[in-house]
């Protein structure tokens, strides 16, 4: 055991040394870091369509067309060529597949920089795998979007920089060195402003480093023809505009609206117009996330390690400290409806280092206390286990964004994630050539991935998002003859409008409909308020656990219906036992109360059950069940006219395991 431990021990102590990995080799460890979070990353990988930002982000790059604020010509430049160099599966999984890639480069280097900082590999690994599990890195890391490549070129901002000045400590520094940080900020600028809030604190970081470059001109020339490159990407915005690409947010065809976009003007006023009782009730939000990331012990660790960094290493320290306190005001302070989180990507950058400096002091605090093989054996074992526990309390916060199952699409659908979009933007039953389309950016975002890389949906309009403008859009869609859906529920939108659905999309009708649709199945039960089921969607006769279930009810008022009736679909199995079960306050995801329905309109009316990953395969049935809720709070069922049932069985299926 002595032996082991002494073997151990000597291991331990040369990986997290300098001596190991010495020369060219030393990239090694950065590199292997950043393979297995990218295994990790194609584990937990999104698969396919989103909704909102990262819908746009997969669609732009394929089209080449203009993005929202501020334009992200290397983005769309980028993603272009990765999705015609990788040719696996579809367009949307390439772009959140080069999420994956561009973060896991951010985690090799963060070892790396850990490494210089604390002067342990072990430093390095400790931030690296802390930050590559906090929440916030993960997710952006298995979705397409903007947000993973910039805290990517935050990081690698710091590290050319701290490449630079380790060089010019050694008296070593070169030209190269020097217009490589530059090179990478036009870069950065390229993608996303944000990185144009730290350029005055790397210019302080540099100058701290070599107060001689106060006075070097030639200096900040070539750091000034550096950053040249990546500003001449923005030439992409008016060039590609002129084309007329199929997506562009806005039209670049003036300077003045290229400053619109590239600086997006419009967005200026939203920074800083936080106002006070909200600016406090955010700090505390802020601090429950951070806590999120990293647990309170990890807070306290990431303070202790910045705090070694200051008497050790204060340039590096003071860089980092203004870098996250600029980014963290910064998003306290815009003004979007929500605390914007994204932005903290690089401040979950700044904690994982401090966390990992942290935890190497721990380790020499121990080995300190005398020069045995156990005690340095002790020290890296400590710190390891300190990293374990924080891992395994923030791990299950990132697992939580990549379930096992796929969730449903709820009434309001404001957050698209693993199949929803695809279930959402799913062409209905009808035809929707020349379809106007109105939803949130959240939806509106997945339909143009739907259009113009699927090839749905051709002719349709789309717009955003469904407010006072609802009633102009639809009636300039009935004027055109065009079909009208709305992607979600809104209040009181069943006593303005006749109501169906078609899929899970509200289809706005100027007349109510009278007959089924050619495709559905007939089946018809009546409920004793004059509640007919007529019949049903076609149905696979078959289900799998853990994969939504979609189902589309047809309705009719056999006559006018006094009271508001609930719907509630079930998946039964063989004892009649409810596994699984949907329901809604009022049918058309709650738009459409039974009191307010025509007498004789067939309503259209959309579910989706999630059978449980637990149950076993066999024999289920779907049913339903019409009841109400009286005015004590108790719930009354509707019997049939004819068998007086309650809960109605209208279709078999077999579950059957997942191949």
């Amino acid at each position: 055991m002595t032996q082991f431990a002494q073997e151990m021990s000597v291991f331990l102590d040369s990986v997290s040394s300098n001596k190991f990995l010495a020369g060219n080799t030393r990239w090694l460890l950065p590199i292997g870091a950043a393979g297995a979070c990218l295994a990790l990353y194609v584990v937990t990988l999104q698969p396919g369509l989103l909704g909102g930002d990262s819908a746009e982000a997969q669609v732009v790059p394929y089209v080449l067309g203009i993005f929202h604020y501020t334009g992200y010509p290397l983005y769309a430049l980028l993603g272009n060529l990765w999705i015609h160099l990788v040719s696996i599966d579809s367009v949307a999984y390439r772009m959140n597949l080069l999420s994956a890639v561009t973060s896991a480069l951010g985690i090799g280097g963060t070892v790396w920089i850990g490494r210089q900082l604390s002067g342990k590999w072990l430093g390095g690994l400790i931030a690296g795998a802390l930050l590559a599990c906090s929440s916030l890195y993960w997710e952006w890391a298995t979705r397409a979007g903007v947000r993973s490549l910039n805290g990517t070129f935050v990081i690698a901002i710091f590290a050319a920089a701290l490449w630079w000045s380790d060089a010019v400590n050694r008296r070593a520094a070169s030209g190269l060195q020097w217009f490589l940080i530059w090179f990478t900020v036009g870069l950065s600028q390229a993608h996303h402003l944000t990185t144009l809030l730290i350029a005055p604190i790397l210019v302080l970081y540099v100058v701290s480093t070599r107060p001689a470059l106060v006075r070097d001109g030639r200096a900040w020339l070539v750091a000034g023809l550096a950053v040249v490159p990546g500003l001449l990407l923005y030439l992409y915005l008016p060039i590609r505009s002129a084309a007329q690409p199929p997506y562009v947010f806005q039209q670049v065809d003036s300077l003045e609206h290229f400053l619109d976009l590239a600086l997006a003007r419009g967005q200026a006023e939203l920074v800083g117009a936080v106002p006070l009782p909200d600016l406090i009730d955010r700090v505390g939000q802020l601090g429950e996330f951070l806590v999120s990331q990293f647990t309170l012990p990890g807070l306290v660790l990431a303070a202790a390690g910045v705090g070694w960094l200051l008497a050790r290493r204060w340039r590096e320290a003071v860089f980092l400290l203004l870098v996250a306190l600029t980014l963290t005001g910064f998003t306290l302070t815009y003004d979007n409806e929500k605390l914007s989180v994204f932005y903290l990507i690089p401040v979950n950058f700044v904690l994982a280092l401090g966390i990992g400096v942290a935890l190497v002091q721990l380790a020499r605090l121990v080995e300190g206390q005398g020069n045995s093989i156990s005690l340095r054996l002790a020290g890296n074992v400590i710190a390891l286990g300190v990293a374990g526990y924080l891992l395994r309390q923030t791990v299950p916060v990132g697992l939580a964004l990549h379930p096992s199952s796929e969730p449903l699409l709820d009434a309001y659908r404001f957050e698209l994630r693993q199949e929803m979009a695809a279930r959402l933007t799913h062409p209905p039953n009808t035809n929707p050539k020349r379809a106007m389309v109105i939803g949130e950016w959240e939806h509106i975002a997945a339909f143009w991935y739907s259009q113009l890389v699927d090839g749905a949906w051709q002719g349709a309009e789309f717009h955003y998002p469904i407010d006072a403008s609802l009633p102009e859009w639809v009636g300039q869609a009935w004027k055109e003859g065009r079909p009208v859906y709305v992607t979600r529920a809104i209040p009181d939108l069943g006593r303005e409008y006749f109501l169906t659905m078609e899929g899970p999309l509200i289809r706005i009708l100027r007349e109510p409909e009278g007959t089924l649709p050619d495709k559905a199945v007939r089946f018809k039960r009546v409920f004793r308020a004059g509640i007919a089921l007529e019949g049903f969607a076609p149905l696979s006769s078959t289900a799998q656990p853990g994969k939504p279930l979609p189902i589309l009810l047809y309705w009719r008022a056999r006559r006018l219906i006094d009271d508001d009736y609930r719907i509630s679909v079930r998946l039964v199995n063989r004892a009649g036992e409810t596994v699984a079960q949907a329901d809604n306050t009022h049918p058309v995801l709650g738009a459409a109360p039974t009191s307010e329905w025509t007498r004789g309109a067939v309503v259209g009316d959309y579910y989706e059950l999630l059978p449980g990953t637990a149950l076993p395969p066999g024999a289920y049935s779907l049913a339903v069940l019409v009841y109400k809720q009286e005015a004590d709070g108790t719930f009354r069922n509707l019997k049939t006219q004819d068998t007086g049932e309650e809960l109605v069985r209208f279709f078999p299926l077999e579950l059957v395991p997942i191949p």
